[in-house]
Formats: structure tokens, sequence, C-alpha cells
């Protein structure tokens, strides 16, 4: 099996990676935008406890809190608080998400590539100015 290739599931068909990672973000997105409108708008597990000990009105808001996502809400939206909003938001979410990882991702991959490059590059150098019949890679030991 190729890396630029994957068997499908059950049906020993091959997937380019294209395909295979096009499938993965419209199931991911579909899923960001069908879960978020299940989403409760009743208060996260901090929010209830800090309401239940007494100390939620001590609470400030996060230098995040005039971001675009917050709270799961694009600000700019018609009604802000409607499930078509939160899956809104939930679909950005998402696909910013993945946009910055496959940039992280790739570049670290690109990196790797690039010095696995060069130290063939260095260890065939080496093998072209060694003298005949010698290994580079052997140390000399010392004649007495």
């Amino acid at each position: 099996m190729s890396s630029s290739t994957s068997r499908a599931a059950g049906t020993g068909r091959r997937v380019s990676n294209r395909t295979f990672y096009l499938i993965l973000a419209v199931v991911a997105l579909l899923v960001a935008a069908v879960l978020a409108l299940f989403a409760s708008s009743a208060p996260d597990g901090l929010e209830k406890v800090a309401e239940d000990v007494g100390f939620a009105e001590a609470a400030q808001d996060s230098a995040t809190s005039g971001s675009p996502l917050a709270d799961y809400e694009l600000p700019a939206a018609a009604t802000p608080d409607s499930p078509v909003n939160r899956a809104f938001a939930g679909v950005v979410g998402v696909a910013l998400t993945a946009g910055v990882a496959f940039a992280v991702f790739g570049a670290v991959a690109r990196s790797r590539s690039r010095s696995a490059a060069d130290e063939r590059g260095r260890a065939a150098t080496e093998a072209a100015t060694a003298p005949a019949g010698s290994n580079p890679s052997i140390p000399a030991t010392p004649s007495d």
C-alpha cells in the first residue's frame, strides 16, 4: 500500500488521501453543525458551581470574551442566540482549527523532509569525497 492511498473500510478499494481528508472534513463539519443544534443554554459545570457556592458575581469576562466565536455565537448574526447561529459558529470553529492543524503539521512534515534530505546529501558528499576503499562511517583506529 502506498503512502498516498489507503483502503476503504471493508471494501478493499483504495481511497486517495485527498478523498479521505475531504470525507473526514465533511463529517467533522456535519457533526459540529448538528451537535451545536443540541447545545444547552444552561450554564456549564464551572458556572453552575460558581452559582451554587456564591462567587459567580465575582467572575470577570476573559480577554477573549469579545472574540468572534465567544459563547459559540457570531455577534454579527441577525439573531445572535439562534440554534443556526450556534451551528454556524461550530462549523467555523472546526474549519479554523483544522486549518491551523494542517498548517502546523504541514510545516513540521516539510521541515522533517528537508532535514532528512540534508542528511542524505551530507552522507553522499562524505562518501564521494572519502579516499578509495575507506568507509567514512567506520572510525579509523590508531595503528601501532
